[in-house]
């Protein structure tokens, strides 16, 4: 099984994009599935010893969504989930933070219980979400602006971080 987001149907073509080492599944009726195939290599390649420690993998660039007006909205067809990879031992509850390179300020904040084995977390870039029954009121949510940032993963017996950027969308 590929995640819980490929459906039980008829699988009419794979391929492997090379460029970005996905793996692109057409299916019959269902559309497009894509994975990228990195975390997988990157935990094959884990030694017997490598795989009773915590691991975090490469967290790849990703770009901030195209702004469509000045009501903060954004073009949700611009919007694409960042993938967040690591390894755990045993099954366990982790703390995932993101926090600015520059002031160390907490922009966001998730507590998620991972799987033995290869753990993948995909964030859809928002920081803040409000809502709310007032009528005419659009949620709204915040997403993290451009720049560079450190990922931590809290585990029961570590720290580990990594840096990612956030690309200026490009017109």
């Amino acid at each position: 099984m590929l995640g819980k987001n490929l459906p039980a149907v008829s699988v009419a073509d794979l391929a492997i994009q090379e460029r970005e080492n996905d793996l692109v599944i057409g299916t019959h009726g269902r559309g497009i599935y894509y994975l990228n195939l990195n975390p997988i290599h990157q935990a094959y390649q884990l030694s017997t010893n490598d795989k009773n420690i915590y691991h975090l993998f490469k967290i790849p660039d990703a770009q901030y969504p195209k702004q469509v007006d000045t009501n903060r909205e954004v073009d949700k067809s611009t919007i694409t989930l960042l993938p967040i990879s690591f390894w755990t031992p045993t099954k366990s509850r982790v703390t995932m933070l993101i926090k600015d390179i520059n002031n160390e300020e907490l922009i966001w904040e998730k507590n998620i219980i991972a799987k033995k084995g290869l753990n993948q977390f995909r964030w859809d870039l928002v920081t803040k979400t409000e809502h709310s029954n007032l009528p005419y009121f659009v949620d709204y949510k915040k997403y993290i602006q451009p720049g560079t940032y450190t990922f931590y993963l809290k585990t029961p017996q570590k720290i580990i971080q990594k840096n990612f950027i956030i690309k200026e969308w490009v017109y």
